[in-house]
């Protein structure tokens, strides 16, 4: 059961940082941010096996389970489009999926009504 099916809405893939933190380490964090867009485009440019056999050499004592890992990564390949920019680039925030984020945030309380999509994310990170 998808949290949307019960009207909760989150935006693409993306990462969680702090201003302070953006802005003492944003060379770093730009760097970081690259690797993650680029990784995650590899591996779903038809590369999921090398992702899967990554994983378990990241993690020998874990007991993963190859398939159940691969199952995983094809699962998640939906979350990472934006549901209102088609063809939209990993990583990239859009005010449209924010807006009916914080529009289901806002229809229980979790924040207060007024907030706008850019005092939760921002794209200064990504490269054009």
């Amino acid at each position: 059961m998808l949290l949307k099916d019960s009207g909760i809405s989150f935006p693409s893939y993306g990462l969680v940082t702090t201003p302070a933190l953006l802005e003492k380490k944003r060379d770093t964090l730009q760097k970081f941010v690259r690797v993650q867009i680029d990784t995650w485009k590899y591996i779903y440019d038809g590369n999921i096996e090398e992702g899967v056999q990554a994983i378990l050499a990241q993690r020998p004592n874990a007991n993963l389970d190859p398939d159940v890992l691969r199952g995983q990564l094809e699962a998640y390949r939906a979350f990472f489009e934006s549901p209102t920019v088609k063809g939209a680039p990993f990583g990239r925030q859009y005010d449209s999926d924010w807006e009916e984020a914080i529009k289901s945030m806002q229809d229980v309380k979790m924040v207060a009504d007024g907030r706008q999509p850019s005092d939760y994310y921002t794209n200064e990170l990504l490269a054009d």
